[in-house]
Protein backbone atom coordinates (compact mmCIF):
# COMPACT_ATOMS: atom_id res chain seq x y z
CA UNK A 1 0.00 0.00 0.00
CA UNK A 2 2.66 2.50 1.07
CA UNK A 3 4.92 1.53 -1.79
CA UNK A 4 2.15 2.30 -4.30
CA UNK A 5 1.54 5.72 -2.74
CA UNK A 6 5.26 6.54 -2.97
CA UNK A 7 5.55 5.33 -6.56
CA UNK A 8 2.56 7.47 -7.56
CA UNK A 9 4.09 10.50 -5.85
CA UNK A 10 7.12 10.54 -8.13
CA UNK A 11 5.07 12.17 -10.88
CA UNK A 12 3.35 14.67 -8.59
CA UNK A 13 4.44 18.25 -7.98
CA UNK A 14 4.62 19.83 -4.55
CA UNK A 15 1.31 19.78 -2.71
CA UNK A 16 1.68 23.37 -1.55
CA UNK A 17 1.20 22.49 2.13
CA UNK A 18 3.10 24.85 4.41
CA UNK A 19 4.58 23.88 7.75
CA UNK A 20 1.85 25.96 9.42
CA UNK A 21 -0.82 24.05 7.45
CA UNK A 22 0.77 20.76 8.49
CA UNK A 23 0.92 21.63 12.19
CA UNK A 24 -2.62 23.02 12.15
CA UNK A 25 -3.77 19.60 10.94
CA UNK A 26 -1.64 17.77 13.50
CA UNK A 27 -2.90 19.84 16.40
CA UNK A 28 -6.51 20.02 15.26
CA UNK A 29 -8.78 22.22 17.37
CA UNK A 30 -6.00 22.55 19.93
CA UNK A 31 -4.02 24.87 17.65
CA UNK A 32 -2.71 27.46 18.19
CA UNK A 33 -1.71 25.86 21.46
CA UNK A 34 -1.17 29.08 23.35
CA UNK A 35 0.89 29.07 26.52
CA UNK A 36 -0.42 25.94 28.23
CA UNK A 37 0.26 23.34 27.09
CA UNK A 38 2.96 23.72 24.43
CA UNK A 39 3.84 21.89 21.25
CA UNK A 40 7.53 22.14 20.51
CA UNK A 41 9.09 23.21 17.22
CA UNK A 42 12.66 23.66 16.07
CA UNK A 43 14.33 25.35 13.11
CA UNK A 44 18.06 24.86 12.57
CA UNK A 45 20.11 26.71 9.98
CA UNK A 46 22.03 24.63 7.51
CA UNK A 47 25.61 23.74 8.30
CA UNK A 48 27.49 21.26 10.42
CA UNK A 49 24.46 19.26 11.49
CA UNK A 50 26.29 16.33 13.09
CA UNK A 51 28.67 18.51 15.09
CA UNK A 52 25.85 20.74 16.34
CA UNK A 53 23.67 17.81 17.41
CA UNK A 54 26.58 16.08 19.13
CA UNK A 55 27.47 19.25 21.04
CA UNK A 56 24.06 20.52 22.07
CA UNK A 57 21.30 18.20 20.92
CA UNK A 58 18.15 19.45 19.21
CA UNK A 59 16.29 21.93 21.36
CA UNK A 60 12.86 23.35 20.65
CA UNK A 61 10.64 26.22 21.67
CA UNK A 62 6.89 26.11 22.36
CA UNK A 63 4.51 27.28 19.65
CA UNK A 64 2.45 30.25 20.72
CA UNK A 65 1.44 31.54 17.27
CA UNK A 66 1.70 30.60 13.61
CA UNK A 67 4.48 33.09 12.88
CA UNK A 68 6.89 31.13 15.08
CA UNK A 69 6.78 28.02 12.92
CA UNK A 70 10.03 27.65 10.95
CA UNK A 71 9.16 27.89 7.28
CA UNK A 72 12.41 28.36 5.37
CA UNK A 73 13.18 25.59 2.88
CA UNK A 74 16.84 26.23 3.67
CA UNK A 75 16.80 25.04 7.29
CA UNK A 76 16.30 21.82 9.22
CA UNK A 77 12.73 22.18 10.46
CA UNK A 78 11.22 19.91 13.11
CA UNK A 79 8.09 19.42 15.17
CA UNK A 80 7.54 17.27 18.24
CA UNK A 81 4.83 14.60 18.11
CA UNK A 82 3.62 15.51 21.63
CA UNK A 83 2.76 18.59 23.61
CA UNK A 84 4.21 19.29 27.04
CA UNK A 85 3.47 21.13 30.25
CA UNK A 86 5.82 23.68 31.79
CA UNK A 87 8.58 22.01 33.76
CA UNK A 88 8.64 24.90 36.21
CA UNK A 89 7.76 28.55 36.59
CA UNK A 90 10.10 31.41 37.34
CA UNK A 91 9.73 35.12 37.90
CA UNK A 92 11.22 37.83 35.71
CA UNK A 93 11.18 41.60 36.08
CA UNK A 94 9.52 43.20 33.07
CA UNK A 95 10.16 46.60 31.51
CA UNK A 96 7.37 47.88 33.74
CA UNK A 97 9.49 47.07 36.76
CA UNK A 98 7.02 44.45 37.99
CA UNK A 99 7.55 40.72 38.50
CA UNK A 100 5.91 38.44 35.94
CA UNK A 101 5.62 34.65 35.84
CA UNK A 102 7.24 32.89 32.93
CA UNK A 103 7.24 29.21 32.06
CA UNK A 104 10.31 27.07 31.53
CA UNK A 105 9.92 24.18 29.14
CA UNK A 106 11.33 20.71 28.74
CA UNK A 107 10.59 17.77 26.44
CA UNK A 108 11.21 15.30 29.26
CA UNK A 109 8.55 12.59 29.30
CA UNK A 110 7.42 13.41 32.85
CA UNK A 111 6.01 16.69 31.51
CA UNK A 112 4.04 14.94 28.73
CA UNK A 113 0.59 16.37 28.03
CA UNK A 114 -0.82 14.82 24.84
CA UNK A 115 0.25 12.98 21.71
CA UNK A 116 -1.60 14.13 18.58
CA UNK A 117 0.55 12.34 16.02
CA UNK A 118 2.33 8.99 15.93
CA UNK A 119 5.12 8.63 13.42
CA UNK A 120 6.89 5.80 11.64
CA UNK A 121 10.53 6.60 10.87
CA UNK A 122 13.10 5.36 8.34
CA UNK A 123 10.58 3.75 6.00
CA UNK A 124 12.40 2.48 2.93
CA UNK A 125 15.87 2.36 4.46
CA UNK A 126 15.32 0.33 7.63
CA UNK A 127 11.63 -0.57 7.39
CA UNK A 128 10.05 -2.48 4.50
CA UNK A 129 7.50 -0.24 2.79
CA UNK A 130 5.15 -3.18 2.23
CA UNK A 131 4.79 -3.70 5.99
CA UNK A 132 2.92 -0.39 6.39
CA UNK A 133 -0.63 -1.33 5.41
CA UNK A 134 -2.76 1.28 7.21
CA UNK A 135 -3.01 4.49 5.10
CA UNK A 136 -1.17 7.34 6.90
CA UNK A 137 -2.44 10.88 7.25
CA UNK A 138 0.81 12.19 5.77
CA UNK A 139 4.08 10.93 4.31
CA UNK A 140 7.23 13.04 4.09
CA UNK A 141 10.36 12.13 2.15
CA UNK A 142 13.18 13.16 4.49
CA UNK A 143 16.14 11.90 2.45
CA UNK A 144 16.39 10.15 -0.94
CA UNK A 145 14.22 7.02 -0.74
CA UNK A 146 13.63 7.43 3.00
CA UNK A 147 10.28 8.43 4.50
CA UNK A 148 8.41 9.34 7.67
CA UNK A 149 4.73 8.40 7.84
CA UNK A 150 2.40 10.13 10.28
CA UNK A 151 -0.92 9.04 11.76
CA UNK A 152 -2.89 11.99 13.11
CA UNK A 153 -4.65 11.06 16.34
CA UNK A 154 -7.80 11.86 18.30
CA UNK A 155 -9.35 10.49 21.47
CA UNK A 156 -9.05 10.84 25.22
CA UNK A 157 -6.38 8.15 25.41
CA UNK A 158 -3.93 10.44 23.58
CA UNK A 159 -3.48 12.02 27.04
CA UNK A 160 -2.60 8.62 28.50
CA UNK A 161 1.19 8.64 28.64
CA UNK A 162 1.53 4.94 29.41
CA UNK A 163 -0.72 3.82 26.57
CA UNK A 164 0.97 6.15 24.07
CA UNK A 165 4.38 4.78 25.04
CA UNK A 166 3.12 1.21 24.71
CA UNK A 167 1.81 1.88 21.19
CA UNK A 168 5.10 3.50 20.10
CA UNK A 169 7.09 0.57 21.48
CA UNK A 170 4.63 -1.91 19.98
CA UNK A 171 5.14 -0.40 16.52
CA UNK A 172 8.92 -0.62 16.95
CA UNK A 173 8.72 -4.21 18.20
CA UNK A 174 6.64 -5.08 15.13
CA UNK A 175 9.36 -3.66 12.86
CA UNK A 176 7.14 -0.85 11.59
CA UNK A 177 9.48 1.98 12.62
CA UNK A 178 13.13 2.44 13.42
CA UNK A 179 13.89 1.06 16.88
CA UNK A 180 15.65 4.32 17.71
CA UNK A 181 12.51 6.34 17.01
CA UNK A 182 10.82 5.48 20.29
CA UNK A 183 9.70 8.09 22.75
CA UNK A 184 6.91 10.60 23.23
CA UNK A 185 9.33 13.48 22.79
CA UNK A 186 10.65 12.65 19.33
CA UNK A 187 11.27 15.42 16.82
CA UNK A 188 10.17 14.69 13.25
CA UNK A 189 10.85 16.73 10.14
CA UNK A 190 8.31 19.20 8.81
CA UNK A 191 7.33 19.01 5.12
CA UNK A 192 9.12 22.22 4.15
CA UNK A 193 12.82 22.27 4.95
CA UNK A 194 16.17 20.68 4.18
CA UNK A 195 18.18 17.78 5.51
CA UNK A 196 21.73 19.03 5.98
CA UNK A 197 23.33 15.76 7.06
CA UNK A 198 26.78 15.76 5.50
CA UNK A 199 26.40 12.55 3.50
CA UNK A 200 23.28 13.95 1.78
CA UNK A 201 25.00 17.06 0.46
CA UNK A 202 24.93 17.13 -3.32
CA UNK A 203 28.04 17.81 -5.34
CA UNK A 204 26.86 21.36 -6.03
CA UNK A 205 26.62 22.05 -2.31
CA UNK A 206 22.83 21.81 -2.20
CA UNK A 207 21.12 19.96 0.63
CA UNK A 208 18.26 17.52 0.20
CA UNK A 209 14.92 19.30 0.55
CA UNK A 210 12.18 17.44 2.39
CA UNK A 211 9.01 16.74 0.42
CA UNK A 212 5.41 16.00 1.38
CA UNK A 213 4.28 13.20 -0.93
CA UNK A 214 0.99 12.14 0.66
CA UNK A 215 -1.57 14.33 2.41
CA UNK A 216 -4.89 13.18 3.90
CA UNK A 217 -5.29 15.43 6.97
CA UNK A 218 -8.89 14.35 7.55
CA UNK A 219 -7.75 10.76 8.04
CA UNK A 220 -7.57 10.72 11.85
CA UNK A 221 -7.11 7.61 13.92
CA UNK A 222 -7.74 6.38 17.45
CA UNK A 223 -4.86 4.57 19.15
CA UNK A 224 -7.00 1.42 19.35
CA UNK A 225 -7.30 1.40 15.54
CA UNK A 226 -3.51 1.19 15.21
CA UNK A 227 -3.33 -1.47 17.91
CA UNK A 228 -6.01 -3.56 16.20
CA UNK A 229 -4.83 -3.13 12.61
CA UNK A 230 -1.20 -3.99 13.32
CA UNK A 231 -2.06 -6.51 16.06
CA UNK A 232 0.41 -4.79 18.35
CA UNK A 233 1.81 -6.50 21.40
CA UNK A 234 1.88 -3.85 24.13
CA UNK A 235 4.66 -4.48 26.60
CA UNK A 236 3.90 -3.55 30.23
CA UNK A 237 5.71 -0.68 31.87
CA UNK A 238 6.87 -0.40 35.46
CA UNK A 239 5.32 1.95 37.99
CA UNK A 240 5.71 5.63 37.28
CA UNK A 241 7.51 8.02 39.59
CA UNK A 242 4.27 9.81 40.47
CA UNK A 243 3.95 9.45 44.23
CA UNK A 244 0.55 8.31 45.42
CA UNK A 245 -0.78 7.00 48.72
CA UNK A 246 -2.94 3.94 49.23
CA UNK A 247 -5.73 4.80 51.65
CA UNK A 248 -8.26 2.47 50.03
CA UNK A 249 -11.03 5.02 49.54
CA UNK A 250 -14.02 3.56 47.72
CA UNK A 251 -15.66 5.30 44.81
CA UNK A 252 -18.59 7.23 46.26
CA UNK A 253 -21.09 9.78 45.04
CA UNK A 254 -19.31 12.45 47.05
CA UNK A 255 -16.04 12.26 45.08
CA UNK A 256 -16.80 15.52 43.27
CA UNK A 257 -17.60 17.24 46.56
CA UNK A 258 -14.39 15.88 48.09
CA UNK A 259 -12.33 17.24 45.17
CA UNK A 260 -14.06 20.61 45.35
CA UNK A 261 -13.37 20.84 49.07
CA UNK A 262 -9.75 19.84 48.62
CA UNK A 263 -9.20 22.48 45.93
CA UNK A 264 -10.83 25.05 48.18
CA UNK A 265 -8.39 24.23 50.99
CA UNK A 266 -5.40 24.37 48.64
CA UNK A 267 -6.63 27.62 47.12
CA UNK A 268 -6.92 29.14 50.60
CA UNK A 269 -3.14 28.78 50.81
CA UNK A 270 -2.73 30.60 47.46
CA UNK A 271 -1.08 27.56 45.89
CA UNK A 272 -3.18 27.00 42.76
CA UNK A 273 -1.62 28.26 39.54
CA UNK A 274 -4.97 28.04 37.74
CA UNK A 275 -3.85 25.82 34.85
CA UNK A 276 -5.90 22.75 33.98
CA UNK A 277 -3.66 19.97 32.69
CA UNK A 278 -5.43 17.36 30.52
CA UNK A 279 -8.49 17.30 32.80
CA UNK A 280 -6.56 15.36 35.47
CA UNK A 281 -3.57 17.32 36.75
CA UNK A 282 -3.45 20.98 37.72
CA UNK A 283 -0.34 22.95 38.50
CA UNK A 284 0.18 24.17 42.04
CA UNK A 285 3.02 25.89 43.81
CA UNK A 286 4.94 23.41 45.92
CA UNK A 287 4.26 24.26 49.58
CA UNK A 288 7.93 23.50 50.32
CA UNK A 289 9.47 25.47 47.44
CA UNK A 290 11.44 27.61 49.87
CA UNK A 291 13.45 24.48 50.66
CA UNK A 292 14.33 23.91 47.00
CA UNK A 293 17.92 24.68 46.10
CA UNK A 294 16.57 26.32 42.96
CA UNK A 295 13.90 28.68 44.27
CA UNK A 296 12.52 29.14 40.73
CA UNK A 297 11.69 25.43 40.50
CA UNK A 298 8.48 25.63 42.49
CA UNK A 299 5.84 23.96 40.30
CA UNK A 300 4.18 20.75 41.46
CA UNK A 301 1.13 18.76 40.31
CA UNK A 302 -2.15 17.91 42.01
CA UNK A 303 -4.19 15.12 40.43
CA UNK A 304 -7.95 14.86 40.59
CA UNK A 305 -9.47 11.66 42.04
CA UNK A 306 -9.60 8.81 39.52
CA UNK A 307 -9.37 5.05 39.38
CA UNK A 308 -5.57 5.14 39.04
CA UNK A 309 -5.14 6.84 42.42
CA UNK A 310 -7.93 5.13 44.33
CA UNK A 311 -10.29 8.10 43.92
CA UNK A 312 -8.32 10.26 46.35
CA UNK A 313 -6.11 12.28 44.01
CA UNK A 314 -2.32 12.55 44.10
CA UNK A 315 0.41 15.11 44.72
CA UNK A 316 3.83 15.20 43.06
CA UNK A 317 6.69 17.70 43.11
CA UNK A 318 9.46 17.25 40.56
CA UNK A 319 12.17 18.75 42.79
CA UNK A 320 14.58 16.25 44.34
CA UNK A 321 14.20 17.67 47.84
CA UNK A 322 10.48 16.78 47.73
CA UNK A 323 10.86 13.25 46.40
CA UNK A 324 9.25 11.82 49.56
CA UNK A 325 6.33 14.26 49.67
CA UNK A 326 2.86 12.98 48.84
CA UNK A 327 -0.82 13.76 49.39
CA UNK A 328 -0.61 13.06 53.13
CA UNK A 329 2.00 15.79 53.44
CA UNK A 330 -0.21 18.17 51.51
CA UNK A 331 -3.12 17.42 53.85
CA UNK A 332 -0.88 18.20 56.82
CA UNK A 333 0.27 21.46 55.24
CA UNK A 334 -3.24 22.75 54.62
CA UNK A 335 -4.14 21.83 58.18
CA UNK A 336 -6.72 19.16 57.38
CA UNK A 337 -4.98 16.18 58.83
CA UNK A 338 -6.33 13.63 56.37
CA UNK A 339 -8.66 12.77 53.54
CA UNK A 340 -11.79 12.58 55.72
CA UNK A 341 -11.51 16.28 56.56
CA UNK A 342 -12.15 17.13 52.91
CA UNK A 343 -15.32 15.08 52.58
Amino acid sequence: MLKKIIEASQTKSSMGVSNADFLSAVCGDKFPMGKYPARMICGKVLGSFEARVKAAGIRGIPISNLSQIPSSPDSNNYFCISSFLPSEMSKIVGIDGLEHKTALWSRKSEFFHQMKCISLDDLGKKVNLNSVTLPPSAIIETSPGNYQAHYFLAGDDTYNRTKCEKVINGLADAGLTDGGAKGLNRFMRLPVGSNSKKHLTEKNGQYFQTRLIHWEPKKIYALDELISHYNLSLRPFGNRRIKQIDIGVQLKQDVDQYWENLLSKVESKNLIEGVNLNNEWITVECPWSENHTDKAARIAGLASPNIRNGWIGAFHCFHRSCRDKNLKDLFAFIGQGGINACK
